[in-house]
């Protein structure tokens, strides 16, 4: 893959004539599309790096694995939006109910734990 952070490109109403509607639309996009890739991949790297935290309380950590889940299903969503993926992922396909419901339980663990050691 080429690096193309901080390459700045430049169109003029001729180079762009040659381009369709939907070409055109990517075009725009395309920077606002790798902003909002990096973003995610910056969070999943964040959670990985605080799941790895052996000085970190053990539910500090299972909270950031639920963030790097969170994370990498979100950014796998996006790139497959991008690369014109087959078909959307239902809401209520059974992989995805069921990760929802682990974070939702490891999220209840930690509020608990947080709220008998006095920290919420």
């Amino acid at each position: 893959m080429i690096d193309t952070q901080g390459v700045k490109l430049t169109f003029n109403k001729a180079s762009l004539s040659a381009f369709s509607d939907g070409e055109l639309k990517i075009i725009y996009l395309f920077a606002a599309i790798c902003n909002r890739m990096q973003l995610h991949q910056t969070r999943a790297f964040g959670y990985w790096a605080t799941a790895r935290d052996e000085s970190r309380s053990q539910h500090a950590r299972d909270a950031a694995m639920c963030g790097i889940v969170e994370s990498l299903i979100t950014l796998a969503a996006d790139d497959s939006m991008v690369q014109g993926g087959p078909e959307e992922v239902n809401e209520d396909d059974p992989r995805l109910v069921a990760v929802r419901e682990r974070m939702r339980d490891r999220l209840r663990a930690l509020l608990a734990w947080a709220r008998e050691n006095g920290r919420l």
